[in-house]
């Protein structure tokens, strides 16, 4: 099998272990914003600047910066004379695909996880997708890789802010965010909140979001890192908020990092230049090339780069393989061959590449690699083993 096939057997690798390969771009991420009026219809017109750059920050948060394909669950009513809030909005809608996402609006779209994995966010506000049920899917997705956002204040279709928190706290709690259980500053138009600086990817260019009569959002867990205050709002001269002067309006989860790692895990055997060596330059992350050295070349300078996705069992049987038998003692063949690369290389080392597709269903997967080395004269085979390493893709 040649290399370029290596992730359509990757790809059916992952769905055969019930990964949800088409989490393209998702970070198993959730933002819970306080009121929904930040990506309204009106706050594109009074605020276009702000609100669009909110609007492209939280599509980067949930896409890796790449296009994403979205979908909106929501059917909360316009507002005379305010129009469309929430996320239905055809302002947000065009700030989204202006961008390369998709954008699709649908409030009658099966909350099922079989359905949201086709996306890479999910953008709720109001009543749909809410409730203990729906929090377990949604909880489900997000620890597939899937992306949720979460507007509170809706007020329609619950009874009150205590309602309306306890709605989606059932999901929230799950990854120590939530709701308060009030709704505050309110006024007979949007009110202009001014940011208060921070470093989070959500806040960037942010200085002044759109308000009207929202809920605090909670991080329950601040000594957790997973969770982040994103987005702080001053109502000074607004009647300040639960609390004070200054309240937390938009808080985040990230489900977190998946290290990359290029490792040994046994030895080669030496030819007339030592045990070839077998290292990277470039970890295996997500959107990225990863660079393997392959060094300790003796002449010509050849080899057979061998990566698998086991280092137990291939076709040739148990792992490690004595290669004793086929004229090379003192070497064991250690990875399936899976994929078979011919590496030509130059003053005694050669380099195998491999691009990694930008798509979070790779996100930890495993394999295995190790060289075949000619090294004529020094067996019968004619050739030795390099070290094996094993790979793991992070982000």
């Amino acid at each position: 099998m040649k290399t370029r096939s290596l992730f359509g057997s990757l790809s059916r690798l992952a769905i055969a272990s019930g990964a949800l390969a088409a989490l393209a771009e998702a970070q198993g991420r959730i933002i819970a914003i306080g009121d929904e009026w930040l990506l309204s219809d009106i706050a594109f017109t009074s605020q276009p600047v702000q609100t669009t750059q909110l609007a492209l920050n939280i599509a980067g948060y949930f896409a890796n910066s790449q296009p994403g394909n979205f979908l909106v669950l929501s059917n909360i009513p316009d507002i005379p004379g305010f129009g469309a809030r929430g996320v239905q909005g055809a302002p947000l809608a065009a700030v989204m695909t202006g961008a390369g996402h998709t954008w699709t609006i649908d409030a009658n779209a099966p909350v099922t996880l079989a359905n949201l994995g086709q996306y890479d966010g999910v953008f709720l506000a109001g009543p749909v997708a809410s409730g203990a049920a729906n929090g377990a899917i949604l909880a489900s997705y997000v620890n597939a890789g899937g992306s949720v956002l979460v507007m509170g204040a809706v007020g329609t279709g619950f009874t009150g802010p205590a309602s309306e928190a306890a709605a989606w706290n059932p999901f929230l709690n799950q990854f120590g965010l939530g709701f308060g259980s009030t709704y505050f500053a309110y006024g007979t138009a949007l009110l202009p909140i001014p940011v208060a600086p921070s470093g989070h990817a959500l806040a960037q260019g942010l200085s002044i979001v759109s308000w009207g009569n929202g809920q605090l959002t909670l991080d329950l867990e601040p000594g957790n890192p997973q969770n982040q205050v994103a987005v702080r709002g001053s109502f000074v001269g607004f009647g300040g908020g639960p609390q004070g002067d200054v309240n937390d309006i938009i808080a985040t989860f990230n489900l977190g990092t998946v290290s990359a790692i290029y490792a040994p895990f046994g030895s080669g055997c030496p030819g007339s230049a030592g045990v070839p060596s077998n290292t990277a330059s470039a970890l295996p992350q997500i959107g990225q090339t990863l660079v393997v050295d392959v060094g300790n070349l003796p002449p010509p300078g050849a080899a057979f780069f061998l990566l698998g996705f086991s280092r137990t069992t291939s076709g040739f049987g148990p792992l490690p393989l004595d290669m004793t038998g086929l004229g090379a003692p003192g070497c064991f063949g250690r990875v399936s061959p899976d994929s078979v690369q011919l590496l030509l290389g130059s003053g005694g080392t050669a380099a195998f590449s491999l691009a990694i597709p930008a798509s979070q269903s790779y996100l930890g997967m495993q394999f295995f690699t190790q060289a075949l080395v000619l090294a004529q004269g020094t067996n019968a085979l004619g050739a030795v083993l390099s070290d094996a390493a094993e790979a793991t893709i992070g982000n």
